[in-house]
């Protein structure tokens, strides 16, 4: 059933019990918010997208406030803009404004909007959240003087994650969205998709870049970096503002100038690594007992936390870039140089993955799409120039790692989905979820199944907790299936 409504002197008809929000987004009219998550968080904190209802004398947040037949919404007139100003100046107040030295740079959405309601910082005085910092994990920084209290890393980590790790602590002015403890000693299983919900720069991956750097101004070592085309895509967004199928290859001509000696595909190896998944599933389904296919960490570590007794289902492979590093070291050096070999993607849990390796075969250095964003601004005097570097470099082709092999190209997984997969005279039935509240769904009905497919993060590695936010702002609709 529909409800006809009216915004912006437009009828629109939007299913019954939709919010405003919701109604405004099925007719492409924006309305901005900083703390609502479709289904997953619905918490009314940031007060950001109030709007004037007619026939009410308050505004009301479009995010919480159901249609009513007939109703009239304005969701931009001087009084509106007027209270959205206000209430981002109150949350400037309570906020660390170090914009200079913010691991979000041009990806905050606290600065996008306080620039375009003309917003002032200062107008109730400077920041005084107390501070405190946790590093305590390798793939991520809390910085407890730049959190909002927008609740999105809570209800991400709570709902559409299941995890739990990060708690509302305290009461009024003392209110903390923190994990309580250190997060090394939480159920914190580094899926990074708490940063990737933060829409300042309280919850960033850990930067990594110094190493990365230190390694370039060494002569003695050459330097390759695996570039994923998708994280490249991910970081043209933010210089350009739009999807170019050139980035990966204007992200890899930037990185040779930065000193970068070959810039690979990491799909022309996975391709090969996939096929040998596979060929081992297939023997292993002959066993009777599920398979699952787990190449992320932050999955794996999911598994082994919460569902320990399907620990012997996993098949026995890590992420292929570990594999791809070790090639490369052997393969990639020179007579007197040794690799250092750095893996670019969207994925945060490879840095605790690289850290908590027990026997080194990882990459030397695991940067996500953020980081190769902040090293190329770096690179550069500024960040305009960075941008029209970016618009004008020529793209240039990756180094081929392996002649005639064409490179799988990097797509969207199914929230879940249930499929079957033919091996010899049997029939398998499989499954395939992204997003840990998916996998937790599918992990409850193994027994339903022969083979699982599981990734830490919704819609899989190409929507990494290291991908800038811009774009994946667009993904956070939909967690769960």
């Amino acid at each position: 059933m529909f409800v006809n409504i009216t915004i912006n002197d437009r009828s629109i008809a939007a299913p019954e019990g939709a919010t405003i929000l919701e109604a405004a987004k099925t007719a492409g009219i924006e309305i901005p918010s900083l703390c609502h998550i479709d289904h997953v968080n619905t918490a009314s904190a940031c007060r950001i997208c109030v709007v004037e209802v007619k026939g009410m004398p308050t505004l009301k947040p479009a995010c919480s406030t159901v249609i009513q037949e007939g109703m009239e919404v304005i969701t931009d007139n001087e009084r509106v803009r007027t209270a959205r100003r206000r209430n981002l100046e109150l949350m400037c107040s309570d906020h660390t404004m170090a914009c200079t030295e913010c691991s979000r740079g041009a990806d905050c959405r606290l600065r996008d909007l306080c620039r375009e309601y003309e917003a002032d910082d200062a107008a109730f005085g400077e920041g005084s959240r107390t501070p405190m910092r946790d590093e305590s994990m390798p793939h991520l920084v809390r910085d407890n003087e730049k959190c909002i209290l927008c609740h999105r890393c809570e209800a991400t980590c709570r709902v559409a994650q299941t995890v739990k790790a990060i708690f509302v602590n305290n009461r009024s002015e003392e209110t903390r969205v923190g994990f309580g403890l250190p997060l090394s000693e939480t159920d914190c299983v580094s899926c990074g998709q708490c940063a990737a919900a933060c829409p300042t720069g309280a919850l960033s991956v850990k930067d990594n870049t110094k190493e990365v750097w230190k390694a370039l101004y060494d002569r003695r070592i050459k330097v390759v970096a695996a570039l994923s085309s998708e994280a490249a895509a991910r970081v043209g967004e933010l210089f350009d503002g739009r999807r170019d199928s050139g980035s990966a290859g204007k992200a890899a001509a930037i990185l040779r100038r930065i000193g970068v000696e070959a810039v690979i595909d990491p799909e022309d190896y996975y391709s090969r690594f996939n096929d040998i998944v596979q060929k081992t599933t297939e023997e292993k389904t002959g066993a009777g007992k599920p398979v699952i296919q787990c190449r992320c960490y932050a999955a794996r570590q999911f598994i082994e936390h919460f569902y320990p007794q399907y620990k012997e289902y996993i098949l026995p492979f890590t992420h292929p870039r570990n594999s791809l590093a070790a090639y490369c070291r052997e393969n990639m050096k020179d007579d007197d140089r040794e690799v250092f070999f750095v893996s670019i993607d969207g994925c945060a849990s490879a840095k605790t993955e690289r850290e908590k390796s027990a026997d080194g075969a990882v990459p030397d250095a695991a940067l996500t799409a953020r980081e190769l964003f902040w090293m190329i601004q770096r690179s550069c005097v500024s960040s305009f120039t960075a941008q029209q570097v970016w618009k004008s470099m020529e793209p240039e082709p990756y180094n081929v790692l392996f002649p005639g092999v064409h490179a799988s190209v990097e797509h969207e997984t199914e929230l879940f989905s249930e499929g079957e997969m033919q091996v010899e005279n049997r029939k398998l039935k499989t499954a395939e979820a992204s997003g840990l509240g998916n996998v937790r769904r599918a992990l409850d009905q193994i027994d339903s199944y022969d083979v699982l497919r599981l990734y830490a993060c919704p819609g899989g590695c190409i929507n990494g907790g290291g991908m800038p936010q811009k774009r994946n702002s667009e993904t956070r609709s939909s967690f769960n299936a």
